[in-house]
């Protein structure tokens, strides 16, 4: 079972999205995608209510470790982050690293998602 992680924060949802970025900049993930998902449903006449946005983030090095023990890691690879705004209220939210990784069952990759994961969530709640 996937485990979630939710960071509701008092800044704009355009404001989250740049900060959330910025933030995982400093700790050296880049930001390889913005998806802004809310747009593509609105694109195509498809309701939605609030707005949602998908970040796929990555840490090359990391990535590299990840991928190097286990090349089928790949397919849960890059980290995804949404910034979702929901009656006035904006969240950021992530499945943890640690609960996608543990399908693999690997001590090795448990540990470098563990790292991941508190890197990220220290990323996020300095926002």
């Amino acid at each position: 079972m996937f485990k979630e992680y939710h960071h509701k924060t008092k800044l704009s949802y355009e404001e989250s999205i740049e900060s959330v970025k910025a933030s995982l900049m400093e700790h050296k993930f880049g930001t390889l995608c913005t998806i802004g998902l809310s747009d593509k449903f609105k694109d195509q006449n498809l309701e939605y209510e609030g707005r949602l946005t998908i970040l796929e983030v990555c840490n090359p090095k990391e990535a590299n470790k990840i991928i190097t023990i286990n090349p089928k890691a790949l397919y849960i690879l890059p980290c995804k982050i949404i910034v979702q705004e929901f009656e006035g209220t904006t969240t950021i939210k992530m499945i943890t690293p640690t609960s996608m990784f543990a399908i693999f069952d690997n001590p090795e990759l448990t540990e470098i998602a563990q790292n991941i994961e508190s890197i990220i969530v220290e990323a996020i709640e300095k926002i």
